[in-house]
C-alpha cells in the first residue's frame, strides 16, 4: 500500500473541496500516479492556523476524477478565501483536482512519527509517496469519521 502525502495550511473538504497546488505540473503528476483506490494524506504545516495541529495527520482524501480545473478558487467557499490565499493579487494555488471522498482523523496524529524519515524530505507546495507498507498500513488504520461530499460547497453556475 502506498499513501500520498501532502503538507497544507489545513484540510476542511466542505469548505475546499479540491486539492490545489501553485503548479498545475504538480496536480497532473498527482493525477497520473495515484490509483483509485488510494488516498492523499493531508498533514498540517507550520502555517495551519490552529498551532497545536501543526505536525499533525488531519484526514485521507481520494480525487474524484482526473481532471485538472483552474481556477481552483472558485471551487472554494468564500468563508475561506482570505487574504492569505493571495500573492499580488492572484489566488496561490490555481490548480486542483476536486476531492471525491474525504476522511477526518477523530484525533489527530503526529506525522513525523507515523511517517518516519520521509517526514522531514517533504518538498514545499508538492506531494511525496510513503511507500513502507508497515507505516502506510498504520496510519490508514488511524480513527476516522467519513465526510459527507455531497454536502461540499458547490461553485455558483
Amino acid at each position: 500500500m502506498r499513501l500520498f502525502i501532502t503538507h497544507m495550511q489545513d484540510f476542511t473538504p466542505l469548505e475546499w473541496p479540491i486539492i490545489s497546488y501553485r503548479r498545475q505540473a504538480v496536480v497532473e503528476r498527482l493525477c497520473r500516479n495515484i490509483g483509485a483506490n488510494e488516498y492523499l494524506l493531508y498533514v498540517a504545516s507550520r502555517k495551519c492556523p490552529t498551532p497545536n495541529m501543526r505536525g499533525k495527520i488531519l484526514g485521507f482524501a481520494k480525487i474524484k476524477d482526473r481532471t485538472v480545473r483552474t481556477p481552483a478558487e472558485k471551487y472554494v467557499s468564500s468563508g475561506k478565501l482570505d487574504d492569505g490565499c493571495l500573492k499580488n493579487g492572484s489566488f496561490k494555488w490555481p490548480f486542483g483536482v476536486l476531492i471525491g471522498e474525504a476522511k477526518m482523523l477523530i484525533q489527530p496524529a503526529d506525522a513525523k512519527l507515523m511517517i518516519g524519515p520521509q517526514y522531514s524530505k517533504a518538498p514545499q507546495g508538492d506531494f511525496y509517496i510513503l511507500d513502507d507498507p508497515k507505516r502506510a498500513n498504520a496510519i490508514v488504520e488511524l480513527t476516522c469519521k467519513a465526510v459527507d461530499m455531497d454536502e461540499a460547497f458547490k461553485p455558483p453556475q
